[in-house]
């Protein structure tokens, strides 16, 4: 009889016990079909009449070699088909599974190690800021920017695997580059939101800029290698420097001048009609180019920072 096009054998198509074992050890050592199927069975002993272990092969291919997502559902479910044997204590193993096992916890483990790493750099970026709004708002970059990488993914060929999430977690410490420095920059200068984002970017946003080009420049030489992981990192890098000058020097400056740390009014004496030398003693009034000099050795500027003062012309 057959069930669809496969067929069952009667009764009278079975092989007799008694003559099983000699049959199957006729069929794998002196028989060309069975030669194939020599290996795949160990016995318990010379005598042949015992099995050990067995193996059945098969084969994979289409859907499954390209998507990480069916490749699991078929390790599970091909474990699942034999679950119910368990008398014989089957296994279900293919070297590949090695690899289709980090797919089973990829997403978990992706996702844990970027918030940790993502907790450190505000704890650092608090630290060194001092300031725990700037610190949240360069944190807020560093997440736009990993975002934007991962849905970017898609458009320069990559897919999401073992050597894309490796790069996706750099992301976090390379990215914050190009935020905490226009952050500081941002902090250190004076006046109103907008005058001091805009100082910020006139000091440092050409430093941010040249090091994430020579950086780039650096990269050139992976793009033009054969090789799988080499690709994967140039282009993960291109994207990790696109979008940390993206959003270190265009998006957050704007962010600063409208909802950054709050204005920082300019010091008194900042400007030179404010800034005042002490008077000289009368004793050393009549001795104009000596006093001139003793002032300007004995007073001590509250702002050495000269940038926004206009030059003192030398004595006369």
């Amino acid at each position: 009889p057959t069930t669809g096009s496969c067929s069952v054998p009667d009764a009278s198509s079975v092989i007799p016990a008694a003559d099983y074992w000699t049959y199957l050890s006729e069929f794998l050592h002196n028989s060309t079909d069975g030669a194939q199927f020599e290996s795949a069975i160990v016995f318990a002993d010379n005598t042949n009449t015992s099995i050990t272990a067995s193996r059945i092969t098969f084969a994979m291919n289409g859907k499954v070699l390209t998507d990480s997502n069916y490749a699991v559902e078929t390790m599970n479910g091909l474990r699942d088909v034999v679950s119910p044997y368990s008398s014989v204590s089957p296994i279900v193993y293919a070297y590949v599974f090695n690899f289709w096992e980090g797919y089973t916890v990829i997403k978990e483990e992706t996702l844990r190690n970027v918030f940790l790493a993502a907790a450190a750099v505000f704890v650092v970026c608090l630290v060194l800021l001092a300031n725990i709004w700037s610190a949240v708002l360069v944190l807020l970059m560093v997440g736009l920017i990993d975002v934007n990488i991962l849905g970017f993914m898609h458009w320069v060929g990559l897919s999401y695997n073992s050597v894309t999430t490796i790069n996706i977690l750099l992301a976090i410490g390379i990215s914050v580059d190009y935020a905490v420095h226009i952050a500081h920059a941002y902090l250190s200068a004076f006046g109103t939101r907008q005058d001091r984002a805009f100082q910020a970017l006139c000091d440092l946003g050409g430093s941010v800029l040249n090091g994430g080009l020579t950086t780039f420049m650096a990269l050139i030489p992976l793009g033009l290698s054969d090789s799988y992981v080499f690709k994967v990192f140039f282009r993960m890098f291109a994207l990790i420097i696109g979008f940390g000058l993206f959003h270190g020097v265009l998006v957050q400056p704007v962010l600063l001048s409208l909802i950054g740390p709050s204005s920082n009014p300019l010091p008194k004496g900042l400007y030179e009609h404010d800034h005042q030398y002490p008077e000289l003693p009368d004793t050393e009034v009549n001795k104009p180019e000596e006093a001139d000099t003793v002032t300007r050795a004995s007073y001590q500027d509250p702002l050495p920072d000269c940038r926004h003062m206009a030059p003192v012309p030398p004595p006369v």
